[in-house]
Parts: structure tokens; C-alpha cells; sequence
């Protein structure tokens, strides 16, 4: 019999695989899996077992419980700024900007409400090829209060781009934070605040579907001047800003609007 306290100690705290379990007490894998299920121990998935095989110390970060007014105004910053400037991508936090005073700001929310491993952020910059790759590094190393180790600075070969018109000597940098569970929290923490924004401001607004030859379009209710709604007809399903399904849509056949793309 293997002890549940055991087990839980192994699999859970320490974020040891059932193979790693059963060479250390020396059992086979039938056996550890027998009791995992005996114990009731979920296990975990094929993601969850990666993060920790990623993150064998847990969690690189530390989000605190309660925030100070200062950690309060950093947060809204952090999340007005990437849900602007962010990328989409789900397995790791990017901005993207020529500005440094942007990856400063957003820099400054990672180190003081997340309180992130620095060892885990990084900097890559593409600059333009005339323009000298060790003055680079050390402008974003100085801007951003980061070992030069830790930013990567590669020439820019567009055949197209020219040296005058460059915004920056110093190039675009992007920061990276590479951690799907923070990139998951933000995504979470920017639905949140904006969802509290807008249904403030705006209760429901309907965002009709608007159909051209191989296009889906879409446009809101208030965006339509009144000689355009008289061209609307019911037409199924549509959707809401919130993501619900009202009881009745419009679309517009062979008309293009003010419209939202679809994409």
C-alpha cells in the first residue's frame, strides 16, 4: 500500500511525474497509478505536466492578494496597455513598440504587481542593418534596466527600407515574459476591467452581421444612420457584444456600412 499523504506530497507539491514517483519508491507504473486512483488524486493534463516540468520551482511570478494604490494604478496601466498593444498569442506576454517609455511602463507592471523572475524576461530587437547592433543593446539595456545578456539585437535586411526613413537608430524592441498561466491571468484581468467599462457605458449593443460577395461584416446598432437601418431586414442569429445570442438580427446584402471586419 502506498499512503495517500505520500502520493499527494510526490505528485502534488512536488510536481513529480508517475515515472519519477515509481523510481523512487521503487515500484512499477501500474502500481502508483492503482493508488492515485484508490486515493482519488486527479492527475494532471498533458499541459498542466509541462508547466511544471517548465517551471520545476512554481510559478515564476507572484501576483499579491492585496494590491497598494500604487500596485492599483500600475495594473490598470498594464491592462489598458496591453490590451492595446499586447499580442495575442497565448503561451507567452509580447509587446511590441519603438517607444521605450511603453516597454518601460509595462516593464515597471510586470516587476512591481507581478513581481515577475527577471531571469525569465527578455528583450528582442530587429534595427535596421546600417545602423549599429552594439548601440542598440545597450540603449534598451539602459531603458529597460536589464543585463545586456539579456537583450538580442538582430539587423533588419528589408530590401525595401531605407535608412531615412527609420523612426529609430535603436530599432523595435519586443519584451517577452514567456508564462501561459500569467498570460492567461492578464487575458482574464483585461476581459474584467474593460467588461466593467462597458457595461457601465453601454447595456446592449447589437452588432449586426453585414454579408458582401466572399466578406462578413459587422456593424453596431448606434453606428447606423437612420437611412441605413430602413435597408436591414431579420435574418437568423446575431451577436451581442457581451457574446449572448439575441432573438432577432439583420444583415444587408450588396450594402457596405460602417462596419467592423469579421474576423
Amino acid at each position: 500500500m502506498i499512503p495517500e499523504v505520500v502520493l499527494r506530497k510526490l505528485y502534488v507539491q512536488r510536481g513529480l511525474s508517475m515515472m519519477e514517483i515509481s523510481q523512487a519508491l521503487q515500484a512499477t507504473h501500474a502500481t502508483i497509478l492503482y493508488w492515485m486512483k484508490k486515493h482519488k488524486i486527479p492527475r494532471r493534463t498533458w499541459s498542466e505536466s509541462m508547466y511544471v516540468k517548465l517551471n520545476p520551482d512554481g510559478d515564476p511570478f507572484t501576483i499579491p492578494r492585496h494590491l497598494s494604490a500604487r500596485q492599483r494604478e500600475l495594473l490598470v496601466a498594464g491592462i489598458l496597455l496591453y490590451w492595446a498593444e499586447g499580442s495575442k498569442k497565448r503561451e507567452a506576454l509580447q509587446l511590441v513598440n519603438l517607444d521605450a517609455r511603453m516597454l518601460q511602463l509595462f516593464l515597471k507592471f510586470l516587476r512591481n504587481v507581478c513581481h515577475v523572475d527577471e531571469r525569465r524576461v527578455g528583450v528582442y530587437v530587429r534595427v535596421y542593418k546600417q545602423f549599429p547592433v552594439s548601440a542598440a543593446r545597450t540603449y534598451w539595456s539602459k531603458a529597460l534596466q536589464l543585463p545586456k545578456s539579456r537583450v538580442f539585437v538582430a539587423p533588419h535586411t528589408d530590401q525595401r527600407s531605407k535608412a531615412s526613413k527609420q523612426w529609430s537608430r535603436y530599432g523595435i524592441a519586443t519584451l517577452e515574459f514567456h508564462n501561459t498561466k500569467l498570460k492567461r491571468w492578464l487575458d482574464n484581468a483585461i476581459e474584467e476591467y474593460i467588461g466593467k467599462l462597458l457595461g457601465k457605458a453601454v447595456q446592449r449593443s447589437i452588432a449586426y452581421p453585414i454579408r458582401g460577395p466572399r466578406e462578413r461584416f459587422f456593424v453596431r446598432d448606434e453606428e447606423l444612420e437612420p437611412a441605413d437601418r430602413s435597408l436591414l431586414r431579420p435574418n437568423g442569429d446575431t451577436m451581442m457584444t457581451d457574446g449572448s445570442m439575441p432573438s432577432a438580427a439583420h444583415d444587408v446584402t450588396g450594402q457596405r456600412l460602417r462596419c467592423l471586419r469579421d474576423s
